[in-house]
């Protein structure tokens, strides 16, 4: 056996048992860039113009959870991270709000919904975002799939119909969380802004920490790559 391939089995032997991911498992190799996203499983209005209204609603639902991450560059909790709401109002559109980047978007439980900020607003996800802050999965019936987002497919926002604006006939645009296509985000908006429904909260980026291995296991492999080589040796 090669030493390449003692070391690769031990590695392998560390990490089987993050096979399944939990909640909030990082889904990605260490070193590299990804975004979380959920549906909030609490809701409300959709009456201010201000963004900010809405980015501090999904960071306090995302505080709630009060949950220890590990393997997450800088970050201890969830509380730690800055979450935005994917929604658009008068003045900002919702993919000025939450920021472009290349990096994987993973629901909760580690499935990738978008390979990146592009993709999420090309008109279909690979996952449906209907996993809350705590894991829970959204009921399929309206109203609880309806989600405030103010936002058009391509991430922009919906002139006249953002969030903070129209009227009971014709009110902000909403998406739905059952949704893969351009729905997800763009369904309909025939319901007054003072409606509550859930929002979408998208992290920012996050880097998978690289996290040194323990002396004794290091020991380990470098013993078994020595035996490995006497055993060639003598073959």
């Amino acid at each position: 056996m090669r030493r390449s391939e003692i070391i690769s089995a031990v590695v392998s032997l560390l990490f089987v048992g993050n096979a399944f991911a939990d909640l909030w498992d990082v889904p990605v190799a260490p070193g590299e860039t990804f975004r979380w996203v959920f549906v909030t499983s609490t809701k409300r209005d959709a009456t201010s113009s201000s963004i900010s209204a809405y980015n501090t609603f999904v960071n306090a639902v995302a505080d709630t959870t009060n949950t220890s991450i590990t393997g997450v560059q800088g970050k201890e909790t969830i509380a730690d991270i800055d979450w935005r709401a994917i929604a658009s109002v008068p003045a900002v559109d919702a993919r000025d709000n939450i920021g472009s980047t290349g990096s994987g978007i993973y629901t909760p439980l580690d499935v990738l919904v978008a390979n990146n900020t592009a993709d999420l607003f090309d008109g279909a996800l690979s996952y449906y975002i209907n996993l809350t802050e705590r894991g829970d999965l959204v009921p399929s019936n309206h109203p609880e799939v309806e989600v405030w987002t103010g936002t058009r497919a391509d991430g922009t926002g919906f002139d006249g119909r953002e969030l903070g604006t129209g009227s009971y006939i014709a009110g902000p645009i909403y998406g739905v969380s059952s949704s893969l296509d351009s729905q997800w985000v763009r369904a309909g908006g025939n319901y007054g802004p003072a409606v509550p429904y859930r929002f979408y909260a998208i992290s920012e980026e996050l880097t998978a920490a690289v996290v040194p291995l323990p002396g004794a296991v290091l020991l380990g492999i470098i013993g078994l790559g020595y035996a490995g080589m006497r055993l060639r040796r003598y073959a």
